[in-house]
């Protein structure tokens, strides 16, 4: 009878561990980060331009297996955390879509807009023949400013 009580009050413990340990994965974001970087869930980019999209979920806080779905809303998929680079080859808007199986549980799902534009008809030369030619960096970016004498 004492062995049996043990065994019920294990088996509780076991059920409750499980049930508390699922409750965290749900109330975890399968999270992630973008360069550029979103502004307000969106990203405006040129035709062209390429996107590198970054898991910021810690692996060590899944359970396995630890699945990862990646949809670009261009067509293409990825099955890993990251880094990946996307090319958006044509102007539209994109949902992108990042979500997580931890376990069999699914985290709450992240998106993000990609807005792509058409690229420039003409694409400014940069070099030595152009001596009017000013290179600042803002936030990390190089900027160049041509002036006609």
């Amino acid at each position: 009878m004492i062995k049996g009580n043990y065994l019920n009050i294990f088996s509780s413990l076991l059920i409750t561990l499980f049930s508390f340990n699922v409750g965290l994965l749900k109330a975890q974001t399968a999270s992630f980060t973008t360069i550029p970087a979103a502004l307000n869930g969106t990203i405006n980019v040129c035709a062209g331009s390429t996107i590198l999209f970054n898991s910021t979920v810690n692996p060590s806080s899944l359970f396995s297996p630890a699945v990862y779905s990646w949809n670009f809303g261009n067509g293409q998929t990825s099955a890993i955390p990251g880094p990946i680079g996307i090319t958006y080859t044509n102007p539209g808007t994109y949902t992108v879509t990042y979500n997580i199986s931890s376990a069999g549980t699914d985290l709450t799902q992240t998106s993000v807009t990609v807005n792509v534009s058409a690229a420039p008809a003409i694409i400014p030369i940069v070099g030595p023949g152009n001596t009017y030619t000013q290179m600042t960096v803002v936030n990390g970016i190089p900027v160049y400013q041509a002036s006609s004498s």
